[in-house]
C-alpha cells in the first residue's frame, strides 16, 4: 500500500465513524494493515490539513509522547473524501502536470516552426532580391549592347 492509500485508508475508516474513535481502537482497526509509526504520521497530517479534528487527553499518568486521544473527521474532510480523496487528488495533480508538458511542448514547436517560417521567408527574399538584382544588372548590359548595336549600325550606314 502506498502513501495515498494508506492515507485515504484511514480517511475512509474516520469517514465511516459517526462518533468520535478512541486512538486505541483506531489502532485495533488498522493493525496488519498499518505500522503504528505511520497511523501517527497519517493522524499527524490529517489533523495538520484540518482533515480530522484531534483530542488529547491530557492526564497525569498519559505519557506526554504519545498520549491516548479521540479523532473524529471534520466536515471539510468529509467533502474532500466524497471528491475523491487523496487518490483523487494525486491524479488530478498528475493529469494538471501532464498537461502543463504538453502545452510546453506545443508553445514550443509552434515558436520553432515560426521561426523557421521566418528564416525561409527572409532566404526567398534575399534570393528575390538578387534575382531582381541580376536581372537589373543584365539589363544595363543588354541595354548598352544594343547602344553599341546602333552605333555600329549608324556607322556602317553612313
Amino acid at each position: 500500500m502506498n502513501h495515498i492509500e494508506k492515507l485515504d485508508y484511514v480517511l475512509n475508516i474516520l469517514y465511516h465513524e459517526s462518533k468520535l474513535i478512541y486512538s486505541q481502537n483506531l489502532h485495533k482497526k488498522v493493525v496488519g494493515t498499518l505500522e503504528k509509526d505511520d497511523l501517527s504520521r497519517i493522524i499527524n497530517y490529517l489533523h495538520e490539513n484540518n482533515y480530522i479534528q484531534k483530542f488529547i487527553e491530557d492526564k497525569p499518568s498519559n505519557s506526554k509522547i504519545t498520549p491516548p486521544f479521540h479523532i473524529r473527521i471534520t466536515y471539510e474532510g468529509v467533502l474532500f473524501f466524497e471528491k475523491g480523496g487523496f487518490n483523487n487528488e494525486n491524479k488530478t495533480l498528475r493529469l494538471n502536470h501532464n498537461w502543463k508538458i504538453a502545452k510546453t511542448i506545443a508553445n514550443t514547436a509552434n515558436a520553432i516552426i515560426i521561426v523557421v517560417i521566418a528564416i525561409i521567408g527572409i532566404y526567398i527574399s534575399s534570393e528575390s532580391i538578387k534575382k531582381d538584382y541580376i536581372l537589373k544588372e543584365n539589363q544595363s548590359k543588354i541595354d548598352s549592347l544594343k547602344n553599341e548595336l546602333k552605333i555600329i549600325h549608324l556607322k556602317k550606314a553612313e
